[in-house]
């Protein structure tokens, strides 16, 4: 038995603070992803409206009469071009709107991942005037342990 309780003596124990500090970290970590995640999403997205602009400006410039193929759902579906530049268009959009949402959601989520920083202290609030851009942006340096 005094073995045992030698040997737990002999263990390091990390204090309250450090463990609240590691799990901190961890969900800093984990939410970094997240936007990250959400920042290559809207990136995708943008590329795909790209896509969709070259298709429309093609279409554009062919007969309204001559045939082409829609995908809805999975499916290719026969229409014709002046048939598809409407739902394309549409489309577009629909993308647009998404693009905007996920964009703010990204902001939103930086800047709570910002006050959270700051919060428990993973970083050192370092608020920086922007000269050339004539704005307060700040700017947040992290800690160097």
């Amino acid at each position: 038995m005094a073995a045992e309780a030698k040997s737990d003596a002999n263990i390091p124990q990390a204090s309250e603070d450090e463990v609240r500090q590691q799990l901190a970290v961890q969900q800093f970590s984990a939410a970094q992803r997240e936007v990250q995640m959400l920042a290559t999403r809207v990136a995708e997205m943008e590329m795909q409206s790209s896509e969709m602009e070259q298709v429309i400006e093609i279409l554009k410039t062919v007969p309204k009469d001559r045939r082409t193929w829609y995908s809805v759902d999975g499916v290719l579906v026969e229409m014709t071009a002046g048939q598809t530049i409407p739902k394309l268009y549409e489309q577009r959009a629909h993308l647009s709107k998404q693009i905007d949402d996920v964009t703010k959601d990204v902001d939103n989520k930086k800047e709570m991942l910002a006050d959270f920083a700051i919060k428990q202290k993973l970083v050192v609030p370092v608020y920086k005037d922007d000269k050339k851009g004539g704005g307060g942006d700040k700017k947040l340096d992290t800690i160097s342990e």
